[in-house]
């Protein structure tokens, strides 16, 4: 026998009958509209049984929530990838409202000698560069693509790069740019044993701290052919 999946739409107090097809498995649904957890937002037309898709767009990350305005003029769209988008219901057309870290937010830190940037650096290993002017993102740093490590730390540094640590023990810097993603600058593997738990950078040298109780000392002009200085540092109490 065929079994056909339906879903309801309700609609005031009328309840109409949708294929699977025209959903996803998640969704949330305002008026006209429904957002499933692949990202899609579909503008339905229809009446009765018969609906169709009248237009289509796919945002990024999973669709939580929708609000339609009074004058169903304009849709608040929330994601599962911390972005909220405001979209206009004729045709589609999306704007990035506002965007967050999902992740636990681990360091913080402002550029040197400046108030209106400043960088963040989350457990899921997303760097964001902000403009505390309008608290809109400049541009997001993060690992290679299908590798993920934990980031710890952040540091502005004076060549206006993004330096930073992670849980894996590696050091790596991202340019500031004005792209979506920045492009990794370089990068020193095992810089520490354990993870990279703090730093601090400026235009002569890079000073970073670990989890296996040692700071490593880069000195910039040579930092690219990876000359590294290692102290071990103590702090077992002595006693008297």
């Amino acid at each position: 026998f065929f079994l056909q999946f339906m879903f309801f739409f309700f609609k005031q107090k009328t309840a109409y009958e949708m294929l699977r097809s025209l959903v996803g498995s998640e969704m949330c649904i305002r008026d006209s509209f429904i957002g499933s957890g692949d990202g899609r937002l579909k503008k339905l037309v229809g009446k009765d049984s018969k609906w169709s898709i009248q237009s289509e767009i796919i945002l990024e990350g999973g669709l939580v929530s929708l609000s339609l305005s009074l004058d169903k003029q304009e849709l608040i769209v929330g994601a599962n990838s911390g972005k909220l988008y405001r979209i206009l219901s004729t045709n589609l057309n999306a704007l990035d409202l506002v965007e967050g870290h999902i992740d636990s937010v681990n360091d913080i830190n402002f550029q040197r000698d400046q108030v209106d940037i400043f960088a963040t650096i989350d457990s899921s290993g997303i760097i964001r560069v902000w403009d505390i002017n309008t608290l809109q993102i400049v541009t997001r740093c993060t690992t290679s693509s299908g590798y993920k490590s934990k980031g710890l730390c952040v540091c502005i540094a004076d060549d206006n790069c993004v330096v930073s640590g992670w849980e894996d023990g590696f050091i790596r810097a991202f340019d500031i740019s004005n792209k979506k993603y920045s492009p990794l600058k370089w990068e020193i593997p095992n810089a520490h044993r354990g993870g990279c738990t703090s730093i601090y950078a400026d235009a002569n040298y890079i000073l970073s701290g670990g989890e296996a109780v040692s700071y490593t000392h880069l000195t910039l002009p040579t930092i690219y052919s990876v000359q590294i200085s290692v102290v071990a540092v103590s702090l077992k109490k002595k006693s008297i």
